[in-house]
């Protein structure tokens, strides 16, 4: 989890950089914010691929179109796919999503993804990345 403007989370760092150094056409990953942002449409961080040459490629986290809190886990885009629903002993809906990001350049080798925060009320929380060798379709990701 990224730092958030809210209580102990904003000594939580402002990005968080993973090595891969692999080829891939596509990543996903299962992420979520802790938080709720304010509105949909916030941006709520990035994430960065760094290629072994230097060169990079983000891809833009849209609260409610990339990515939404745990809390909310109805699905209001396409571009997020439901990886895990469940419901608390209290009764409250609660899931994650994945997110497919295509590799523009698969035949580069990413040497490091990085999740950036925008350092508002809501911030992206990875839990897992995964590399993939083609690209799903959306069929496949969501049966």
């Amino acid at each position: 989890m990224t730092r958030v403007n809210r209580g102990i989370a904003r000594e939580l760092p402002e990005q968080v950089t993973i090595p891969l150094n692999a080829s891939t056409a596509a990543l996903a990953v299962l992420h979520t914010t802790a938080c709720a942002a304010p509105a949909a449409g916030m941006p709520v961080g990035r994430y960065v691929a760094m290629y072994e040459d230097g060169s990079t490629f983000a891809a833009p986290l849209e609260y409610q179109r990339q990515i939404a809190a745990w809390t909310e886990p109805v699905l209001q885009s396409l571009l997020r796919y439901p990886a895990w629903r469940g419901i608390t002993r209290n009764g409250l809906k609660i899931g994650v999503d994945a997110l497919v990001i295509v590799n523009p350049n698969p035949q580069k080798k990413i040497a490091s993804f990085t999740v950036e925060s925008s350092g508002g009320s809501a911030s992206p929380a990875v839990s897992g990345l995964t590399l993939l060798d083609a690209v799903p379709s959306r069929e496949e990701a969501h049966p």
